[in-house]
Formats: C-alpha cells, structure tokens, sequence
C-alpha cells in the first residue's frame, strides 16, 4: 500500500502515565476533564484519518513497562486500543522512543521504518508527516525535529490535535523554539486539526 501521509501520536495520555507511575501528583477535576478530551480529541482525528494513512504511536510507557502497561489496561493506553480497532495492520504501536529518553540511538525510528517495510507500506522521505500529541516539554517538538533530521521533508505539527497549542501565541512560540533548535527546520506549524 503507497501511504500518503504518516500520522505520529506522541505519548498519549501522558499525564495519566505519570500519576499511575506516581511520578505526578493525582488531577483535580478540570485536569482530568482535559485529559478525557484530549483523549476524546485523539479518537477524533484517528477517525479522520484516510485508508491510505498509516499512524504510529509512541506510548508513554517505557521498554521494559510497555507490555505489561497496555495488557494490565492502563488508562492512557485507551487510544492505542481504539486505534487499533479501527485501523487494524495501520496502525503500529511503540513504546517510548529513544530520542525522548535518555538512551541513545535511532532505534526506535529503525524500528518504526522496519515494520511499516514488513507490512508492505511503501513511503519515501517526501512522505507528509504529521506529528501530534502531548506538546508540553518538547516531545512533539523533539518527534518533529528527529523526523526531519532522518531526512523526511514535508512535516507538519497540527497544534489544535495537539494538547495546549491552539493560540496563536502559542503557535508562534512552538515556531520559534523549532527555529531556535534547528535554524534551517522546514517543519511548519499550523493552527488546525
């Protein structure tokens, strides 16, 4: 199947997997509003997606913790579970990647190119690529960026399918810390779903 566009989901429901892993303290309601919307949102645009777009998931579960996380029905692996029932071989599943860790490597961008070869998808670097997902911190931002640098050349982070970008002051913010990370990044930000 020729892919027209590779859709990447940053950590999803991060801020779950942080207050399970008690790495943050627990949500008072309007946080955990947020957080279901956000969830709500993801389920959105997975359902936008076109039978021709391929979505890879980077959870925010670590190597090691990824299996038992997603088996044992962690909250915030609620999308990967819905996305998985309705784009069935389009969607791959990852834990976190290397890039957002402290490890070093690509492997997780070799792993991702490998299944997407062994389920027939064919894509080459002018491929357009969305990211989104969680934003805060730089997971979205750092997603784009290591795309870029793999050397993709159309990469787009939507913000509103993002989790605080979708004001205009916060698009030009998100803009300049791409140029400030990457002077000559092409990745554009663009203020829709």
């Amino acid at each position: 199947m020729k892919v027209d566009r590779i859709h990447v989901l940053v950590h999803p429901g991060f801020v779950m997997y942080n207050i399970d892993k008690g790495r943050s303290p627990t949500l008072d309601e309007p946080q955990k509003t947020r957080q279901q919307e956000l969830i709500k949102l993801y389920k959105q645009k997975v359902d936008s997606l076109s039978e021709n777009d391929v979505l890879v998931i980077f959870s925010p579960s670590k190597t090691h913790e990824y299996a038992k996380d997603y088996r044992g029905g962690s909250e915030w692996t609620e999308i990967e579970d819905y996305a998985k029932k309705r784009l069935l071989r389009r969607v791959i599943r990852l834990s976190n990647p290397s890039w957002l860790t402290t490890d070093a490597g690509d492997e997780s961008l070799t792993t991702m190119f490998g299944i997407m070869q062994k389920r027939g998808f064919e894509f080459s670097k002018t491929t357009p690529c969305e990211i989104w997902g969680v934003s805060f911190g730089s997971c979205v931002r750092d997603t784009a960026l290591e795309l870029e640098h793999a050397g993709f050349k159309n990469i787009t982070i939507p913000t509103k399918s993002t989790d605080l970008f979708d004001r205009n002051i916060e698009i030009d913010t998100l803009t300049k810390i791409l140029r400030d990370s990457n002077p000559q990044t092409k990745v554009k930000v663009e203020n829709r779903r």
